[in-house]
């Protein structure tokens, strides 16, 4: 499969803020800033989690196969395409992969990506917020190895 970077240029909201534009790898915890009665406390960094959303938009790539690969998303995730949703993803330490390939339209497509962390403390240590890896739109013709499909064991 082809692989192309989708870190650049996405627009992002917060709790309902006005949008601005991002790039990725992006925390948005840390944009909140301390608080001294954060839920997650000491371990937390002091910080809040919050509901943040990704936006892109992006014109349909010519492969007949398309999958979005997340390195990583701290948070509850869904993914939406075109006000559909493709995914939840409730691991905020692993990567996954999603086929876009049935839900895509000819032209331009709206990707969204809303990442809650409301819920505080998740862990024992700083986890941030949001979009913390890369993410690339892998391609392929009719014939492709799924992502991280293929394992050789000696």
């Amino acid at each position: 499969m082809k692989h192309t970077q989708f870190n650049s240029s996405w627009l992002f909201t917060l709790d309902g803020a006005e949008e601005t534009m991002v790039n990725l790898p992006h925390d948005f915890s840390i944009t909140k800033g301390r608080n001294a009665r954060a839920s997650a406390g000491k371990d937390g960094g002091w910080f809040e989690g919050g509901i943040g959303i990704y936006k892109k938009h992006f014109l349909r790539p010519k492969e007949e196969t398309v999958y979005l690969s997340i390195d990583g998303c701290q948070g509850l995730t869904e993914v939406y395409l075109n006000r559909n949703r493709v995914l939840f993803h409730p691991n905020g330490y692993t990567p996954f992969c999603v086929n876009l390939t049935d839900t895509l339209k000819e032209g331009e497509n709206t990707l969204e990506i809303r990442v809650n962390s409301v819920l505080q403390p998740s862990a024992r240590w700083y986890t941030g917020s949001g979009l913390n890896r890369k993410v690339e739109i892998l391609t392929a013709g009719k014939k492709y190895i799924l992502p991280m499909g293929l394992y050789i064991r000696s």
